[in-house]
């Protein structure tokens, strides 16, 4: 994945950021090196720029601080062959990152723009979509003082602050109403805290009264009963479930409805959901990164400080899985099931699923969803 991401954030660099600081943006761009790099990006394989697009998309799409991640990455995606090539045009890598500035500036449509053209690698649409950005007129403040007219104030009457108004007595909020845990099989248990916080309020259940099992494994189908208690998901009336493995009388039915109806979930083929399989760990994660992709709130997330790459077995992640990993990695979604490891593809047990969905609650806590 690193290889990847360094090819292509590199070739990004090359397009939009390998100009002096002394020159425009575009406008006094040396056509030959653009020229040069045009070609350069041609030759990078379909796969390498959809990976790749898909790795940039997350920095792209945070308006907040995505590219001051990015430069703060950056040292992380170039090698010494990349930093060298660099140098080579006469920059440094101060300089690049110089240039990743003029990214703030630009609007989140051109930004995906930008992505789309990566991933077709069409040349053309690059290089015209620069030119394009940089001839836009600044939005700053105008002279025009048509637009500036000030408020004249004084004796318009009518005009509250309301500050001396009495609204309704605010009601006190209801006390939450905790249900008792008995669980004896957690008390060492490093996801104790979270299975006794979302036991409490019913959102998930023990084998027994006094049995968790927080080192057992839950099925797909258990893991969308999680989400549903969370979420109260609704099904939808005019949509079919198109899986011939989940059986309109079998007890999940609704809550894996309900969750295919929104978006969160997906089949293991179009017309298979293998209900009674072990959810894997990336599984998992897909389905709280859709979650939060839905409700908007991937870019509220502070990062941790954590990527991908940094796991040994971070090549077992699935090819379907790598996006949502990365966004898992990097807001702390998930860790490694020990210090240099993922498990990826193993099923996840009962308290790792403890944990992402507290995680999950505490981010939409938090965000008031």
């Amino acid at each position: 994945m690193k290889k990847i991401l360094a090819t292509v954030l590199t070739i990004c660099m090359m397009v939009t950021l390998f100009i002096p600081g002394s020159m425009s943006f575009a406008k006094d761009i040396d056509e030959g090196a653009l020229e040069a790099f045009l070609n350069e990006f041609a030759g990078v394989s379909e796969s390498t720029r959809e990976a790749g697009a898909g790795i940039l998309k997350v920095y792209l799409e945070d308006e907040q601080k995505g590219i001051e991640d990015l430069k703060r990455d950056l040292n992380t995606f170039l090698n010494e062959d990349h930093i060298k090539t660099i140098e080579g045009k006469g920059y440094t890598l101060d300089d690049v990152k110089r240039e990743l500035d003029k990214l703030e500036s630009w609007s989140m449509a051109d930004r995906m723009k930008l992505l789309d053209y990566l991933r077709k690698g069409d040349s053309a649409g690059i290089r015209n979509l620069i030119k394009s950005v940089e001839s836009e007129p600044s939005s700053g403040g105008s002279n025009d003082s048509s637009t500036t007219a000030p408020s004249t104030g004084g004796g318009g009457g009518g005009s509250s602050s309301g500050s001396d108004k009495i609204g309704p007595k605010k009601e006190e909020p209801k006390k939450e109403e905790l249900l008792e845990v008995h669980f004896k099989d957690i008390e060492n248990h490093k996801n104790k805290d979270e299975i006794i916080f979302l036991a409490q309020r019913g959102i998930i259940e023990g084998k027994t009264k006094e049995r968790f099992d927080p080192d057992g494994e839950l099925t797909r189908a258990e893991f969308m009963t999680l989400i549903q208690r969370l979420l109260g998901l609704k099904s939808k009336e005019d949509k079919t479930l198109p899986f011939k493995d989940v059986k309109v009388d079998s007890w999940y039915y609704e809550y894996v409805k309900a969750a295919f109806d929104n978006g969160i979930i997906e089949g293991t083929s179009p017309t298979t959901f293998k209900p009674n399989d072990k959810v894997t760990r990336e599984q998992m994660v897909a389905i709280i990164i859709r979650i939060l992709k839905d409700k908007e709130l991937i870019h509220t997330l502070e990062s941790v400080d954590k990527d991908l790459e940094m796991f040994e077995d971070s090549n077992q992640v699935s090819k379907w899985a790598r996006e949502y990993m990365f966004y898992g990695v990097k807001y702390g979604i998930i860790d490694g099931r020990d210090e240099n490891n993922l498990i990826p593809r193993q099923p996840a047990t009962r308290g790792e699923a403890a944990n992402i969905i507290k995680i999950l609650y505490d981010i939409l806590e938090k965000q008031g969803k």
